[in-house]
C-alpha cells in the first residue's frame, strides 16, 4: 500500500515528511506528504501560496488537494499534497497543521475560493498562537467575479456599463483604499444598490480579496486567483486515471512531478548558460541580465523600455555624488508623482525579492535537501533499469522480423547472462522488486484501503455550477432537421418528409 511506501523514503530520506489518519474501521482517511524538494521551494517560494481541493484521481474519490506556488520561472510549484476523504473544517484544519508542521512556518498568505470550511480553518491553522507570524487569507477574485452575474442579474452586467466602471476599482493595484471606497460607493449609489445584500457582504470582506488592500505585499499582485491550482488540476489531469488505486495513484503522481521539475531544470540551465540581448546602452539593464532569471529578466526589459516612453519628466535636481534626483510622473498612472534616481547602475539588493534571482536556490537549508546515499542508491539503480529495458527494446526493434538479427541479438544477451552468472549472488524477484521500488517494510499491515467517499470535486474535475452548464449548453452546435429545420427531431423522423414521399409514391 502506500503508507508502505512512505515509510520506506522517510526511512531513507530525512528530507521526507508524511502523515496519514484511519478511522475506526481502520480505513485511510486523510494522508499528506511532502518531499525534500518542496519543502526546500517552500522555504524560497512559500510567500504566496494557492490551495484548492475540487480534484479527485483515484477509484475512492478522495479529494487530491495541492498547495502551490509560482517559482522564480513564472512556472507552478507543488510544495505539498494530500488525500482527503472529506471537504470539512476537520479535514482541511488536520492537512494545514501538518503544512506548517513540515515547513515550519506559515505561508506569508493563502489564496482559496469562498469554500466556508476552509474560511474557519484557514485562520485557525495559519494564526499566530503557535509562535509564528499568522498568514493573511485572501478570496480568489475570480470566483467573486463571476458571481456578479448571478447575483445580480445579466441585464445589469452586461447590458449597462456597471462592470466597467465597478472593475476600475476592484481589479486596480494602484490606488489607495481610501480611493476604492469612495469610488464603490459612487458606482454603488449610481445604479441604486444600495440594498444588495449580496454586494453588502463582499463590500464587509473587501479586505479579503480586493488588490488595493494587498498592494504593499510582495507577490499579492501576482496572485490573485486560485488559477495556479487550476493550472495544476490541468496538468495533473494528463497523468491521473479516475480508476487509480493508491498505489498506481502514487507512480502517476511521480511521473507528474518528475516531468514538472524536469521543466524547472531545464529553465534553470537556459538561464545560466545565456545571456539574453540588451535592447537599450543603460548599465541597469545588463545588471539585470546577470541578475535575474530569463522569465523576469524580460518582464524588467519591458519596463526599462516603457520608461523612455510613458515617463514624463517634472523636476530635476542638480548632480551630487554622480547621481541626478528628478520627479516623474508615469502617463498610466497620472495621479502619482514618483522620485527617482539617475546614475543608478545596479539594482539596490534592498529592492530585489531573492526568489527571482538565478541564485535564489542558494538561500535554502541544507537539511531541507538532506537525502541518504541509500535512497539516491536506489533512485540511480531504478533509472538504470528504466534505460537499460528502453534501450533492449530498441535494439529488438531495429532486428525486425530478420531471424538472423534476432538470433544475434538473443546470443548477445545469453553471452552477456552467462558472464554476469559468474561474478554475481542469485537474485530473487522480490530482490529485483526492492531495487525498483525499495525494501518492503517489517509488521503487520493495519490500514485498510479508503472507503469510496462522496465530495463537490469527483468526477475527476471541479465542479461546475449550474450557470456555467447553462453557458456550456448553449454554446453547443443544434441539431436541425436538413427537412424542415425544427429541433426537435431530425430528417428520419421527420412528418414533412414522410408527407412529401408519401406523395410522390402515390403519384408514381
Amino acid at each position: 500500500m502506500i503508507i508502505d511506501k512512505f515509510k520506506v523514503i522517510s526511512e531513507t530520506s530525512e528530507g521526507f515528511y508524511y502523515a496519514y489518519e484511519v478511522d475506526s474501521a481502520g480505513h485511510l482517511i486523510k494522508l499528506f506528504w511532502a518531499d525534500a524538494i518542496g519543502r526546500r521551494n517552500f522555504e524560497l517560494y512559500g510567500d504566496a501560496m494557492s490551495f484548492d481541493a475540487t480534484f479527485d484521481t483515484n477509484k475512492y474519490n478522495m479529494i487530491f488537494a495541492r498547495f502551490t506556488s509560482v517559482d522564480k520561472h513564472d512556472k507552478c510549484v507543488t510544495f505539498a499534497c494530500c488525500l482527503l476523504s472529506q471537504e470539512n473544517v476537520a479535514h482541511y484544519t488536520w492537512a494545514f497543521d501538518h503544512l506548517v508542521k513540515a515547513m515550519g512556518r506559515n505561508p506569508v498568505v493563502v489564496i482559496t475560493d469562498q469554500c466556508p470550511a476552509m474560511k474557519i480553518a484557514v485562520p485557525a491553522s495559519f494564526s499566530s498562537a503557535n509562535g509564528l507570524i499568522a498568514s493573511k487569507h485572501r478570496l480568489c477574485m475570480w470566483h467573486i467575479m463571476e458571481k456578479f452575474p448571478v447575483k445580480l442579474g445579466n441585464r445589469l452586467v452586461k447590458e449597462t456599463d456597471f462592470m466597467e466602471k465597478m472593475k476600475k476599482y476592484i481589479w486596480s493595484s494602484n490606488i489607495e483604499i481610501e480611493e476604492f471606497e469612495r469610488g464603490w460607493e459612487a458606482v454603488i449609489k449610481e445604479f441604486k444598490l444600495e440594498d444588495n445584500k449580496w454586494l453588502k457582504d463582499m463590500y464587509d470582506i473587501r479586505a479579503s480579496w480586493i488588490p488595493a488592500f494587498f498592494r504593499d505585499e510582495p507577490m499579492f499582485g501576482l496572485l490573485r486567483t486560485t488559477s495556479r491550482s487550476e493550472s495544476e488540476n490541468s496538468f495533473f489531469g494528463q497523468f491521473h486515471k479516475q480508476g487509480d488505486s493508491l498505489c498506481e495513484f502514487w507512480l502517476r503522481y511521480q511521473s507528474a512531478m518528475d516531468r514538472q521539475r524536469n521543466e524547472t531544470n531545464r529553465l534553470n540551465h537556459e538561464s545560466n548558460s545565456s545571456l539574453p540581448s540588451a535592447v537599450s546602452r543603460w548599465f541597469i539593464e545588463n545588471d539585470a541580465a546577470d541578475l535575474f532569471i530569463l522569465a523576469i529578466f524580460y518582464k524588467v526589459q519591458e519596463e526599462i523600455i516603457a520608461s523612455c516612453l510613458d515617463m514624463q519628466i517634472k523636476r530635476m535636481s542638480e548632480e551630487r555624488d554622480g547621481v541626478t534626483y528628478m520627479e516623474i510622473r508615469d502617463v498610466k498612472v497620472p495621479d502619482k508623482i514618483f522620485k527617482v534616481s539617475i546614475g543608478v547602475t545596479k539594482f539596490p539588493q534592498t529592492l530585489v525579492l531573492n526568489r527571482w534571482t538565478k541564485l535564489a536556490d542558494s538561500g535554502t537549508s541544507s537539511m531541507s535537501l538532506a537525502v541518504s546515499n541509500s535512497f539516491s542508491k536506489m533512485e540511480e539503480v531504478s533509472l538504470k533499469l528504466t534505460n537499460i529495458w528502453f534501450d533492449f527494446r530498441q535494439a529488438v526493434n531495429k532486428a525486425g522480423m530478420e531471424l538472423d538479427k534476432l538470433d544475434q541479438v538473443h546470443s548477445t544477451v545469453m553471452q552477456l547472462s552467462s558472464e554476469l552468472d559468474k561474478n554475481c549472488s542469485n537474485l530473487t524477484k522480490k530482490d529485483h522488486m526492492a531495487a525498483m521500488i525499495g525494501e518492503q517494510p517489517s509488521g503487520d499491515i493495519t490500514i485498510l484501503a479508503p472507503n469510496i467517499c462522496k465530495n463537490k470535486g469527483n468526477y475527476f474535475k471541479r465542479l461546475i455550477s449550474e450557470r456555467e452548464k447553462a453557458v456550456t449548453k448553449a454554446k453547443k452546435r443544434v441539431r436541425k432537421c436538413k427537412e424542415c429545420g425544427a429541433t426537435t427531431h431530425d430528417s428520419r423522423t421527420c412528418d414533412k418528409k414522410k408527407k412529401k414521399t408519401r406523395i410522390e409514391e402515390s403519384g408514381a
